[in-house]
């Protein structure tokens, strides 16, 4: 006799393995990935946008919003057009400015250099546009206050926003501009626990200049548990970079950030030469 309930399950079950990290079955309502997220449905309902932010907070200089944006059946938009606005609301007009967000993959977008010049109540506005659709999702954030530095933020070793997980880097080389080269990343749990089957993504900006980090570099999970690799790390400029790398699955995330000076190799023993039409400085 023929099992119709395993004919209908096997195929059903295929589909729901073959979903990317972090997505959900077509026909749910919109609903957050994480727990304790900032979450919100655009005006039109064509998309919702859940924002991962430290302690769901912005705070005055850089920030590394990460966005997961979804459709009106639940399900990741990839390759959306992605930018966010960002505006004082006392002073909205002279204080607005528009930065374009880079996709990540499983319908995950990430601004690396968002700037809040000063403290007070603020806007961050998504706008997203995919194939003929456009819509806006609004987050605001009362009371926005200065950075605060409660640790060595140029320590190769850190601990994440979430307290979840500690990672730490070693390069496979010394770091210096205009040069790529790996990271090793070491990922525990805070009492030493590798951490293992999580998707890393990696961004970064120059916090003088607001360039951002080489688009080539790429996170993967390398033999042994809690080992991973960042490859193609590239600063094209010197001075101070954030780092920030966002690890996650399909129900838990964490924010870890290194912050490091890069300066260029000296030539001919000359000087260290700073942009890139400096490179012939030593010659």
């Amino acid at each position: 006799m023929t099992n119709y309930k395993a004919l209908f399950l096997i195929p059903a079950i295929y589909f729901l393995l073959s979903l990317p990290a972090g997505a959900h079955s077509p026909g749910e309502s919109f609903s957050p990935h994480f727990s304790g997220t900032l979450f919100h449905i655009s005006e039109k309902e064509l998309f919702s946008a859940e924002m991962l932010l430290p302690d769901n907070k912005i705070t005055t200089g850089y920030n590394t919003p990460w966005i997961i944006i979804h459709d009106s059946d639940d399900r990741d938009v990839l390759g959306a057009k992605l930018a966010v606005e960002a505006r004082h609301q006392d002073r909205p007009e002279e204080s607005s400015l528009v930065y374009d967000a880079r996709e990540a993959g499983h319908g995950l977008y990430v601004v690396p250099n968002l700037v809040i010049a000063q403290p007070g109540n603020w806007q961050l506005r998504v706008m997203v546009e995919k194939d003929s659709q456009k819509d806006d999702i609004s987050f605001d954030f009362s009371g926005v206050r200065e950075k605060e530095q409660t640790s060595d933020p140029f320590a190769a070793r850190q601990t994440g926003t979430q307290n979840k997980m500690v990672m730490k880097y070693t390069p496979s080389r010394d770091i210096v501009a205009g040069q790529g080269h790996d990271w090793q990343l070491r990922i525990t749990t805070p009492d030493g626990r590798p951490v293992t089957g999580f998707n890393v993504e990696v961004t970064g900006v120059q916090l003088e200049t607001g360039s951002p980090l080489s688009e080539q570099a790429r996170t993967s999970g390398r033999a042994g548990r809690g080992n991973y690799l960042a490859q193609d790390m590239l600063f094209p400029e010197s001075g101070p970079w954030s780092v920030v790398f966002l690890i996650f699955t399909a129900t838990s995330f964490e924010i870890v950030e290194f912050q490091l000076k890069v300066d260029w190799i000296l030539i001919s023993g000359k000087r260290t030469c700073r942009r890139w039409s400096d490179l012939l400085c030593g010659w």
